[in-house]
């Protein structure tokens, strides 16, 4: 199983600089490197991004990302890297030969323009802003938005609440877009937005995978094997529901997935099961 990874690049300017930048990527990677940790994804990050930087991601990385998340200045043709101006039509390009990419996130002033060419190469979700954005009510969008993505919430549910948020602190509304073709030259009074491409509208449902890249998946000769079902996660389970009523840890894990209506965490839960099973 192919480990989806979430990309996040950022370049400052020394001479524009942006003093809350740093700080956009450290909240976001403490809400997503727990599930680094668990092996649920892969978190790249590239505090200083070149275009050296995003051509090397995007070949190595092939087929894996999920998220593309830039941080830093930007316009309508441009994002600025730590070496050079990028021209967003070319970076377009490179993202759209991930097969499995959700969610590109310019991060940046004025990237409405940018969505169109997104849209046109198939690319499901783009989160984009129409007008100039301070510092802090960018970092300020990622961390709600990254933080409801990390518990568990669609993209749609992150987007609004972060929509949400910004509209409570700054009386300025966020929109979403479904299946609507941005040109280029069209502008919008709102902030950020997310933009759906017609016919991808399913993507507002994704989710960060929950699923361990460790996972051993069962496929021999007569056992039916059914689409996105890990065989040994049903083993686990069925384990751990046997032997919770003894075991305060895998009571705990199940609980606490209960509480937040979610399937439990599997790698804590098979950790804790083969705990209780080796001391018995």
């Amino acid at each position: 199983m192919k480990q989806p990874v979430i990309f996040l690049a950022f370049a400052n300017d020394k001479d524009d600089h942006l003093p809350l930048l740093d700080e956009e990527r450290k909240v976001i990677n403490g809400h997503l490197l727990p599930l680094a940790n668990q092996q649920y994804l892969q978190l790249v990050i590239e505090p200083t991004a070149t275009t050296a930087d995003i051509s090397r991601f995007v070949t190595d990385l092939k087929d894996r990302i999920n998220i593309f998340h830039y941080g830093g200045h930007a316009g309508s043709k441009e994002i600025l890297l730590q070496d050079q101006t990028a021209n967003s039509d070319g970076i377009a390009q490179l993202l759209a030969l991930q097969k499995e990419l959700k969610v590109v996130f310019l991060n940046g002033c004025s990237t409405r323009a940018q969505v169109g060419l997104l849209q046109e190469l198939g690319i499901p979700a783009v989160i984009a802003t129409s007008i100039p954005i301070a510092d802090q009510s960018a970092r300020t969008f990622s961390d709600v938005f990254y933080r409801a993505l990390a518990e568990d919430h669609t993209l749609e549910e992150a987007y609004k609440l972060a929509a949400a948020n910004y509209l409570m602190t700054t009386g300025q509304a966020a929109g979403i877009n479904r299946g609507l073709r941005v040109k280029k030259e069209e502008t919008d009074p709102l902030p950020w937005g997310l933009y759906i491409t017609e016919g991808k509208e399913a993507v507002l449902n994704w989710k960060i995978p929950r699923q361990s890249a460790g996972s051993f998946i069962v496929r021999g000769a007569g056992l039916k094997y059914q689409s996105g079902v890990i065989i040994n996660q049903k083993l686990v389970m069925a384990i751990a529901n046997a032997i919770a009523p003894h075991s305060r840890s895998i009571q705990l894990i199940l609980d606490e997935a209960k509480s937040k209506n979610r399937e439990p965490k599997m790698r804590d839960l098979r950790v804790a099961v083969i705990g209780t099973c080796a001391s018995c």
